[in-house]
This record gives structure tokens, C-alpha cells and sequence, in this order.
């Protein structure tokens, strides 16, 4: 099936990139420089897992907070509720509305539409990632609809 949307302009690499960075940057709709509060206000939060590892002789906290349909990956200094950073986001519920309407339940042909061919892909997935190659989308589908959507991000 061929998708009726017109592909991004890909005749110049340096704009494919920025399109879509700018995509996986703004995915959620949050800031990647999060609260802890930043991150409750996305809904009912289930659950909230916390590892601590220490980076720079600084002890963090990675925390892996659970929604339906969501699981956001942030870490924090150790103690600290703000000033922290979203490294993954893995979004499997419909509900979530994602950046450009690319969500859980679209087809991959519109993904494919919008954003234009994947920088990797899978028979299953498709990758796009942007400026840094770790800021990235993964969309995974099952009979052309997408199921789930990863978004990685560097952070330091």
C-alpha cells in the first residue's frame, strides 16, 4: 500500500537529520530536562523503580517510572527531584499522543510518510535516528501498525 501522504523532503541530508531530531526531541510533548514533578504530571503514575550507580563519583539515580501504555527512563543526582534527564521512553499505549500524530495503532506507511525512509530498519522495526545517532525512534510494527515506539536520548 502506498501512502496518499507526501514524503519530507530528502534531497538535502542536513534537513532530513534536523527533521528528524526535532521529531525524537519533542516525541513526548515534555522537556528531556525534567523534574520529577515534570514527569508525574504525564498521568497516574503505577510504579517507580530506582538503580543507583555513580557516574563522576556522583551517586545517581536512574528511575524508570511505569503509566499504562508508558514507561519513562530519567535519571537524577541521588536525593535531587529536579535538574534531571529523560534517556527512554517507551511508549506502548494509544492513549499517549505523540508528536506529529505518530503514535501507538498508526500505520508504519504513515510513519513512513511523515518522516521518510528509516535511517535502519528490520522486518519489524523501523529506525530513525537524528543529529547525536543516539536520539532516536524506534517504531515496531505487526501488520503495518505500529505497537510500540522507543525513543532513546543521550544524556551526560
Amino acid at each position: 500500500m502506498v501512502s496518499s501522504i507526501a514524503h519530507p523532503q530528502n534531497d538535502d541530508p542536513f534537513k532530513r537529520v534536523k527533521a528528524i531530531s526535532d521529531f525524537v526531541e519533542h516525541g513526548l510533548g515534555i522537556s528531556l530536562a525534567v523534574s520529577d514533578a515534570n514527569i508525574r504530571k504525564l498521568g497516574k503514575v503505577k510504579n517507580v523503580a530506582v538503580e543507583q550507580y555513580k557516574d563522576r563519583g556522583i551517586v545517581m539515580e536512574k528511575r524508570t517510572y511505569y503509566f499504562e501504555g508508558l514507561q519513562v527512563v530519567a535519571n537524577f543526582a541521588k536525593g535531587k527531584d529536579s535538574n534531571g534527564g529523560i534517556t527512554e521512553a517507551v511508549v506502548t499505549g494509544p492513549k499517549w499522543n505523540i508528536y506529529k500524530g505518530l503514535g501507538v495503532g498508526t500505520s508504519i506507511d504513515t510513519v513512513v510518510g511523515t518522516l521518510g525512509e528509516p535511517t535502519a530498519k528490520s522486518a519489524k522495526s523501523y529506525e530513525y535516528c537524528g543529529e547525536t545517532g543516539v536520539d532516536c525512534a524506534i517504531f515496531d510494527f505487526v501488520r503495518n501498525t505500529v505497537v510500540r515506539i522507543t525513543f532513546t536520548y543521550y544524556w551526560d
